[in-house]
């Protein structure tokens, strides 16, 4: 509760004291919640407090990142967005405390090596140098669910085979690859969906693999892809 006053009602100097919100305390309807407030209450909260919406992340050590635990659907749709921090009191497990986020930019600074200030996409918490990419970015982001973003570490981000025994025991085989790109279809007024796209082919390849004689490597480009695909392989 102390966490959202301090963001409607920011206090001039010690903004950790509780007595700058005191008066305050009458401003939000808390009626048949418990504090500290649970993470799968704070819809409750929302429903209670139309102005308000609520994204809520917690530090997540295994992973050195931040974790969502709440991000509310009306994001962006109502007069105040908050982001919370929850943290743990590691003496009595059942006990947490929500610190308002004043800059989130801050505090994930470390996955941009911008060293400018940030735009945060609160479904994902990737970081944007611009409000149009950010925008951009959040058509497609906001429509599924909180999701985590989790990068390797330095010393296993490289890929090797070492599984050799399930290699192929044939002395030729095939390999092929498909590339295509989605060209935006136009949108009836009546349809409901945000984006529709199209599928266009632009190129195929194959490659024979052998262990008698040299591999064949083919590339090509058209629109009747099926039909000469189908005819090199024969």
């Amino acid at each position: 509760m102390w966490s959202i006053f301090s963001c409607l009602y920011p206090a001039r100097h010690n903004p950790d004291r509780l007595q700058n919100y005191d008066q305050y305390e009458k401003t939000l309807n808390l009626d048949g919640l418990e504090f500290p407030l649970a993470v799968k209450d704070i819809p409750k909260f929302e429903a209670q407090n139309p102005t308000i919406a609520i994204h809520c992340i917690a530090a997540d050590s295994k992973n050195k990142s931040f974790s969502i635990l709440y991000l509310s659907p009306r994001v962006h749709q109502r007069d105040h967005t908050l982001t919370l921090l929850l943290l743990d009191d590691e003496r009595r497990s059942k006990n947490h405390h929500y610190v308002f986020v004043k800059n989130l930019s801050s505090l994930i600074a470390d996955r941009s090596k911008n060293k400018h200030r940030s735009l945060v996409c609160l479904s994902c918490l990737q970081v944007f140098s611009s409000k149009q990419v950010l925008k951009k970015h959040e058509r497609c982001c906001l429509v599924h669910s909180s999701q985590q973003v989790v990068f390797p570490d330095p010393e296993q981000r490289k890929l090797s085979f070492e599984s050799h025994r399930y290699e192929h025991p044939f002395d030729f085989y095939f390999v092929s690859d498909f590339e295509s790109i989605l060209i935006k279809k136009p949108r009836r007024i009546d349809e409901c969906h945000q984006h529709s796209r199209n599928c266009r082919f632009l190129s195929a390849s194959y490659d024979v693999a052998c262990r008698i004689s040299d591999c064949t490597y083919n590339l090509f480009r058209t629109e009747c892809y099926r039909k000469v695909f189908r005819t090199n392989l024969q």
